[in-house]
């Protein structure tokens, strides 16, 4: 049981770490995507690249898919 505990916290850290590094990525993403013109092609790419930090934030925390799926769907109009 004590392996048991220990496995389970152990799960829990890494997933915090990648919590937070996720997070991390989303900030950088939105900071560049102020200073880049929206017309450029880096743009696109970091769109690219923040469509991929979405995925592995909601495989992170599942929760969050429904508030993504209305923010994506309030910016399209």
């Amino acid at each position: 049981k004590l392996h048991s505990l220990q496995e389970r916290k152990r799960l829990m850290c890494s997933r915090s770490t990648k919590i937070r590094e996720v997070e991390l990525k989303r900030k950088i993403i939105n900071d560049v995507l102020e200073i880049v013109p929206k017309s450029s092609a880096t743009t696109t790419c970091l769109r690219a690249i923040e469509f991929e930090v979405n995925k592995q934030d909601i495989t992170l925390r599942p929760w969050k898919q429904r508030k993504l799926k209305s923010v994506d769907s309030t910016n399209k109009t």
